[in-house]
């Protein structure tokens, strides 16, 4: 019996100019169209497409969008083919396009972010970042960890990419944004209070609960510096350069300072200045002299303790001199030297936007290592306020991956913070000029009390809906809903666990 797929919406239908129109149709009386490419027939109305995702219907007839769009060809075995009658053991060179009308429910939307050693990545970028295979819709994924749902560190061995076209479920625990996935795709998940196990997502129901893994293990406690440095490069320099080793130390040839450590050791002093650039850090280069690199650490004039704080800091850690410039009513602790400015830019990012807690944080269960990391980005973008459900800590940044990687260093030590989008204008007016606004990402933890002095950042965290046990944080769902979604969709293959986390949580 044929299949009868509900056709989806489309915002423009295409021109002429993106397509031909299709063979294998027939109109119906209601209006709509049978597409009888497939055996699914779908009825497909005005500005509709089909499962596929490229047939649709405009102007009263079915058009092929991808006509003439070869997206790859290469010689199969004949048996992998539907022909495969017609000449077995021989092979047979293969064409094709975008769309596809098979229910890959196992995937997720772009968008979603995977925790991986570089930090929370989008799912989409990990598949571009892949290695071409035969097959478009598959790459080969190197170097490249995630922390699964056991809560250790495996490597992807996989990244696929799929169009899709069908029902898409939104589920919402308290505290987290959620996923967006296909109604197939396993998650782990406590179902009526039972234990964890994995269920596809089209099996939750409102009360259940989703597991955040705690992670596990034992974690390295130094910065390769040196093959940091020898990753990148310095902005605009045209002239030869390399790296010069003496005596444990790297630099720059083009750089008259000490340079640093060829190998780092992690402590709570080097985490609390990760954490103070996460917040208030920023690097520069000098347009004519790229050479002269420098990091930025930007606080109020009237912050003279965090000020002096971030300078014994700077030269305790990495022996570097530091200067003060004021601007308006802000003052900038500034550290020149270009191995250091790219050693701050590789680990954290070098805008506001791009802005992430670096791996080596998110590996460590050294709780004086996260709780320095922690008190130098709080002392920069923490705040304290009271509300009527009681005192809250929180921060907010522009940088999505930014809130979810400080949200993950709570959770490893053991506090379930909340964490959400708040919308704003588009466009704002700061002192006549009007500039761009994104939305702001908001961490939010609950405290029965806290301190955000500069020698001592120290909270207690409130009791919340959370489960808690050796292996997971079990966060009840408080939505599930269902929507129409046409586009790509992704996944990952993981070594031994199969399983990543998205948004946080663990799903396989």
């Amino acid at each position: 019996m044929p299949i009868e797929e509900e056709a989806l919406d489309i915002r423009e239908p295409p021109g002429r100019a993106m397509g031909k129109v299709a063979e294998l149709w027939k109109p119906t009386e209601s209006g709509r169209i049978v597409c009888t490419a497939c055996a699914r027939y779908c009825k497909i109305g005005e500005g509709q497409v089909g499962l596929c995702g490229v047939r649709g219907v405009h102007d009263g007839k079915l058009w092929l969008y991808v006509y003439g769009k070869v997206i790859t060809g290469h010689v199969d075995p004949i048996e992998k083919k539907p022909v495969m009658h017609y000449r077995p053991g021989s092979k047979i060179f293969s064409i094709a396009t975008t769309g596809c009308s098979w229910l890959c429910r196992y995937c997720f939307l772009p968008g979603t972010l995977v925790l991986t050693e570089n930090g929370h990545e989008p799912i989409e970028a990990i598949f571009a970042a892949g290695r071409d295979t035969r097959n478009p819709d598959v790459r080969l994924v190197e170097n490249r960890r995630v922390l699964t749902h056991r809560g250790r560190w495996r490597g992807i061995e996989k990244a696929f990419q799929h169009l899709y076209a069908g029902t898409v479920l939104r589920v919402r625990p308290y505290y987290l944004p959620g996923f967006e996935c296909t109604p197939n795709h396993g998650v782990y998940a406590s179902i009526g209070g039972g234990p964890v196990r994995k269920v596809r997502a089209e099996e939750l129901k409102i009360g259940d609960f989703l597991a955040i893994p705690r992670p596990r293990g034992i974690t390295r406690g130094t910065i390769d510096v040196e093959s940091l440095l020898r990753r990148r490069e310095i902005p605009g320099y045209r002239r030869p350069h390399r790296l010069e080793i003496d005596g444990g130390s790297v630099r720059w040839s083009s750089e008259r300072g000490p340079g640093l450590p060829t190998r780092l050791r992690l402590t709570d002093n080097v985490a609390r200045l990760l954490g103070y650039y996460c917040a208030e850090g920023s690097v520069s280069w000098h347009r004519r002299r790229p050479n002269t690199g420098a990091v930025w650490f930007s606080f109020g004039s009237r912050e003279e303790d965090r000020i002096r704080d971030v300078e014994h800091r700077l030269h305790s850690a990495f022996g570097v001199r530091t200067r003060r410039t004021r601007q308006g009513n802000r003052v900038a602790v500034v550290a020149s030297s270009a191995s250091l400015a790219t050693f701050f830019q590789h680990l954290c990012g070098d805008s506001s936007a791009t802005k992430r807690v670096p791996g080596v944080i998110l590996q460590s269960t050294d709780r004086s290592v996260l709780r320095g990391f922690l008190a130098g980005y709080l002392n920069g973008d923490g705040y304290l306020t009271l509300t009527r459900s009681g005192l809250i800590l929180g921060s907010s940044s522009v940088s999505t991956v930014l809130t979810h990687g400080v949200a993950q260093v709570f959770l490893t030590l053991g506090d379930v913070p909340k964490v959400y989008r708040a919308a704003n204008p588009p466009e704002d007016v700061i002192e006549g000029r009007t500039v761009a606004r994104s939305d702001d990402i908001m961490l939010r933890l609950s405290v029965e009390e806290a301190s955000l002095a500069p020698d001592q950042v120290t909270w207690k965290a409130a009791k919340v809906r959370v489960i808690r046990t050796r292996e997971y944080f079990l966060v009840p769902i408080r939505s599930i809903e269902e929507k129409e979604y046409v586009g790509p969709v992704y996944n990952l293959e993981v070594e031994e666990d199969h399983s990543y986390t998205a948004n946080l949580l663990a799903v396989a």
